[in-house]
């Protein structure tokens, strides 16, 4: 079955998904953390359920019905506060990761492939563009409302900060079982009703797998 699991948004979207493609878990993004003047990460709502089966799965759709009336079409929660959610999450998971390498590299020094790797590691450390889990997606209509180049330097600029915040305090339980179960990067994609029926033939194969942000 190459159907994505469907996840519902809050606790109120249960009736739009199909029992058969219907995931028993939930997630939650407030729009109030995806305000364009002040996004943020929110350490309440780490969503790690959704990490991890999205990563599981290869792939998810999130759902959502809540009706925006501005032109975005969207809220706020799928439009920042999602996209800044998978970069966090990817950081993390990086850091972790790469901690685990530099370990290895130090025990096993004369490993061809393990210098090899950490090459690699400190070829990406130097420029983000390189590496997947660095980047941050944010949906390419934000460039009708803002200056999009801005906007994402603001707030990739506040990433590594809240990673720094989860591994300073613990936040996370089990973090290296967590991390161990994220084994491709975090990406949204958005797929919006209104654009779905315009191209209904095409529109499938022009969205990608990992996380997607589906709203109706």
């Amino acid at each position: 079955n190459n159907q994505l699991c469907q996840i519902r948004h809050k606790n109120d979207m249960q009736w739009y998904i199909h029992p058969s493609l219907q995931s028993e878990s939930s997630c939650y993004f407030k729009s109030a953390d995806g305000h364009a003047h002040n996004p943020t990460f929110s350490y309440k709502r780490l969503n790690l359920n959704l990490a991890t089966l999205s990563s599981k799965n290869n792939g998810c759709f999130i759902i959502d019905a809540t009706l925006d009336r501005r032109c975005v079409g969207m809220p706020d929660s799928f439009i920042r506060t999602i996209p800044i959610w998978c970069a966090v999450m990817n950081r993390l998971v990086w850091h972790c990761n790469n901690i685990i390498t530099k370990s290895k590299h130090h025990l096993n020094d004369d490993d061809a492939d393990t210098h090899n790797n950490n090459d690699k590691t400190k070829e990406a450390e130097g420029d983000e563009t390189l590496n997947p889990w660095m980047e941050l997606h944010l949906p390419f209509y934000l460039q009708s409302l803002n200056d999009i180049k801005e906007e994402h330097d603001k707030i990739t600029a506040t990433l590594d900060n809240h990673v720094q915040y989860l591994l300073k305090h613990s936040i996370i339980t089990n973090l290296s079982e967590f991390v161990s179960n994220i084994k491709k990067p975090l990406r949204p994609y958005w797929i919006c009703y209104e654009d779905f029926i315009k191209d209904k033939d095409n529109y499938v194969e022009k969205t990608s797998k990992k996380m997607d942000c589906e709203k109706y």
